[in-house]
């Protein structure tokens, strides 16, 4: 199903709509996220309530997302042609971002395979519970990464520097400043109590753990801005770099905290990793961003 919408996300960009991947992103994260937590709260086992992300991706992909791909091409989407030279110039340039991914992939299920390994299937279970609304905020994020991605490779294409990318980039940093703190303060004061509530008292084990999660998505709101530049700046292997660093960093940690702390320290394993994601696309983006301009 994730395959059949990429493929309609090449046309979207295709035509330069990438709100419309944005959209379809929102869309999937959240509704999902929704759906799992009411599935949870009237009664469904947790591997029922889950079976919930793939009706409801099947559901954005036939009402959202073919939809209007095959408006966008007049009804021309169909499979695509495999042309021997352009799909190895394709795979060449593309080849770092693909094992980024891979990598990324094996990064986010590195703390369930620890925390198994040390506690066995009953802390796996609160952990996935627990980051399965990571995965629903990091899709949103996302989705505001693909509109702001396709808006600053138009910038670099027309105009050649990053003057008007910066200017982009001020108003939305000062917004992920009130919606962090907004969020943060909220999952405090409300996290154990709907953790509770929704799956039962011992998963209120898991608020420390949501914490650092919660502190884990600021990050990756914070990190929109670099991301999305270095990503329409074409600079695939400084991704592949990072991905490498992050899963050799997630994995030492693990190895050290989890044993001791438990489900804690698979939370402070993620937000270390997740500030050092930060502080490398900082890193990178800034001098382009906000150094001297030409």
């Amino acid at each position: 199903v994730e395959t059949l919408s990429l493929v309609c996300y090449g046309a979207f960009q295709l035509q330069r709509r990438m709100n419309l991947v944005a959209r379809s992103l929102a869309l999937r994260g959240w509704s999902s996220a929704v759906i799992f937590a009411s599935l949870l709260a009237a009664g469904m086992p947790a591997a029922g309530a889950f079976s919930a992300q793939l009706i409801v991706w099947s559901a954005v992909l036939v009402l959202h997302d073919y939809p209007l791909a095959s408006h966008l091409l007049d009804g021309r989407l169909a499979l695509p042609r495999f042309h021997r030279k352009t799909m190895s110039a394709l795979a060449m340039v593309n080849l770092p971002l693909s094992l980024s991914g891979f990598l990324n992939a094996i990064a986010n299920n590195l703390p369930r395979l620890v925390l198994s390994a040390y506690f066995g299937l009953a802390a796996v279970g609160i952990y996935t519970v627990v980051a399965y609304f990571m995965q629903a905020g990091t899709m949103v994020i996302n989705a505001v990464n693909q509109a702001l991605l396709g808006h600053f490779a138009h910038i670099r294409l027309e105009r050649a520097n990053t003057k008007h990318i910066a200017a982009i980039a001020r108003p939305l940093l000062i917004s992920a400043v009130g919606i962090s703190t907004v969020g943060v303060l909220s999952i405090y004061l409300l996290g154990e109590a709907a953790l509770s509530t929704l799956f039962g008292s011992a998963f209120g084990a898991g608020f420390p753990l949501l914490m650092f999660i919660a502190f884990a998505l600021v990050t990756k709101l914070f990190g929109i801005v670099p991301q999305a530049f270095i990503h329409a700046d074409r600079r695939f292997k400084s991704f592949l770099i990072y991905e490498a660093i992050s899963l050799a960093l997630g994995l030492t940690l693990l190895t050290q905290l989890v044993p001791s702390l438990g489900l804690t320290g698979a939370g402070i394993s993620v937000l270390s990793v997740a500030i050092f994601r930060l502080a490398f696309l900082w890193a990178m983006a800034a001098p382009d961003l906000f150094g001297k301009k030409k």
